[in-house]
């Protein structure tokens, strides 16, 4: 196969690790073409195949043009011009793929990179496929496979899924043999289909009902259920972001099989392979289990599945699961705010001049401030108070007690909050730090987390370490923006605060039944006794006022991300 040549940079553009191909349409083509740039995705890390792939998309571009411009058909609109360079590239890559598979003899050293990288890519996609469950990928194959066999399985069905992912097995070793075979390895041979036993193909004749429902199909139910009990504050990010990496790699592990079939040696067998995984926390793997234990809840209840969560439990204390967040000591304290950022004003945005303040003399969660609205602040007699977690802001908080007055403790006013609250009023905002963007899945509190983190680790605070070989963070750290809670907490103790104002200020759960009926609803009244309360932290650190920066101004006129439905 001819290779393509090299392609000149302009037409290039690296987003995160992948390379994609832009090109900017003519003036004179923008209307009848339907856009004016054209973005590509290359699907390649590396910059040498991005190379050719470039120059191929580019020749079949400028043809298409050619086409289109010859024909003069102003009325006809090439709408799904994207999707046929990306079908074009897919065949590309199935094209290099089949060249090389009878390769008897190794690459030149300039070409493997390129061509490893092909396959790889090829590979990755089918082992993705697997883990998630995505049967769709083999069905032709499968569905040629039925007819050359002439078994009785109907389309679509467990039996027919079955098959789909028996060849996608065979596929993901097919790819190790291309590998081996470009590098000079001829001995490892792709294996030959071979027809499933005929006691595996039919394991669901037996059952009936919601008992023969797929546990794909359970997992269907399951979110609409979810959604309609409103359990989701956002069913679209919960299931996409909590539940889709977990559930479908567990039915893939596991079987697409009826939910009468699952066993708990099913279920083990996934609690073996969560807690094997390497580089996870534990409280990260509980959250796993947790996921699989409240859809088989759900189906146990609501379905007549099988009682076989009893695996998912670990009989663990909660300090063996999860990382305890560890205060800040007095040392920390002044490296975090007798920073040269702080002492020379050259933060880039106004959020993280202001976000580690409020953490320190309010014990708030990140994402109260980080999503904080101008509204909710406001003068209540002689009082400057926030109202954390509200609804319109992030959803009413992490739970019922997260939504709360809180007073703004004198500190900050000295340094020039209320100034810069006015400030943003006058400028049009809306929120309180408008130079903070949106996470689709954790809202304002993401970004705001990520700039922390770079802050922490810059002024030397916290137990990860940067590798000097590899560039990259290792280890964890105790010592993170959540810190600020346990060094509120602990202050509030040792100004002799009691228990249940301290636990109503950082918004944690009242601990007896007066407090879990009545405390949820204080209004502002409490605000007097909570600023006598807060005013007893008191750290012993200098502070240097508020001054506005050009920087700040600048982050402050960029367009920011916003989730859907949400206050701009």
């Amino acid at each position: 196969m001819p290779r393509p040549s090299s392609i000149q940079s302009t037409y290039l553009q690296r987003r995160g690790a992948a390379y994609y191909f832009r090109y900017t349409v003519p003036p004179s083509l923008t209307h009848a073409l339907g856009r004016k740039v054209l973005k590509v995705s290359l699907r390649t890390a590396y910059l040498h195949p991005a190379r050719l792939r470039a120059a191929t998309v580019m020749a079949a571009l400028q043809g298409i043009i050619a086409d289109f411009t010859e024909t003069n058909d102003k009325a006809h609109r090439m709408d799904n011009l994207k999707e046929k360079l990306e079908a074009m590239l897919r065949d590309m890559n199935e094209r290099w793929l089949d060249h090389h598979l009878s390769r008897r003899r190794p690459l030149e050293e300039d070409q493997l990179g390129a061509e490893d990288d092909t396959i790889s890519m090829v590979q990755s996609d089918c082992m993705e496929a697997l883990q998630t469950g995505n049967w769709k990928r083999w069905e032709n194959l499968a569905r040629n496979f039925v007819k050359e066999h002439d078994l009785p399985v109907e389309e679509g069905s467990i039996e027919f899924r079955y098959i789909c992912f028996e060849v996608g097995k065979l596929e993901a070793r097919a790819h190790d043999s291309s590998l081996a075979t470009l590098r000079g390895d001829f001995t490892v041979q792709p294996p030959p289909y071979t027809v499933p036993a005929p006691a595996v193909i039919a394991p669901s004749q037996s059952l009936e009902g919601d008992a023969a429902m797929l546990l794909s199909d359970v997992y269907e139910e399951f979110c609409k259920h979810k959604t309609a009990q409103k359990a989701w504050k956002r069913p679209d990010v919960s299931r996409a972001h909590d539940y889709d990496p977990i559930i479908p790699p567990f039915i893939a592990l596991v079987g697409d099989k009826p939910l009468g079939s699952l066993s708990l040696a099913d279920v083990r067998k996934f609690v073996d392979v969560t807690l094997a995984g390497v580089g996870r926390k534990m409280g990260t793997k509980k959250r796993d289990l947790d996921r699989v234990k409240a859809l088989l809840n759900y189906a146990h209840k609501h379905l007549g599945g099988p009682a076989v969560t009893g695996p998912l439990s670990l009989e663990m204390s909660y300090n063996e699961i999860h990382d305890s967040y560890e205060p800040f000591s007095p040392d920390e304290l002044e490296r975090l705010f007798n920073s040269s950022d702080y002492k020379a004003n050259t933060f880039k945005k106004a959020s993280q001049f202001w976000l580690p303040l409020l953490g320190l003399y309010t014990g708030a969660r990140i994402d109260e401030p980080a999503s904080m609205l101008l509204s909710e602040i406001v003068r209540e007699g002689d009082i400057w108070a926030f109202y954390m977690s509200g609804d319109e802001a992030n959803g009413g908080g992490k739970n019922a007690y997260a939504p709360r007055w809180l007073p703004i403790h004198p500190v900050l006013i000295e340094l020039g909050f209320i100034e810069y609250v006015q400030l943003l009023k006058d400028e049009g905002h809306e929120r309180l730090f408008p130079d903070i963007g949106a996470a689709a899945r954790d809202g304002y509190g993401k970004r705001a987390t990520t700039d922390f983190t770079a802050y922490r680790r810059g002024v030397g605070v916290g137990g990860d370490r940067l590798n000097p070989v590899t560039k990259k963070w290792e280890g964890s750290s105790t010592k993170v923006f959540h810190s600020f809670r346990a060094t509120v907490s602990t202050g509030l103790v040792y100004a002799d605060v009691d228990g249940s104002t301290a636990r109503r200020l950082v918004g944690h759960e009242a601990k007896d039944v007066h407090g879990k009926v009545y405390e949820k609803h204080l209004d502002q009244r409490w605000l007097v006794p909570a600023l006598a309360a807060l005013s007893k932290l008191d750290y012993g650190l200098s502070h240097p006022k508020f001054v506005d920066t050009d920087a700040y101004r600048k982050a402050r006129k960029r367009i920011r991300r916003v989730p859907v439905g949400a206050t701009a």
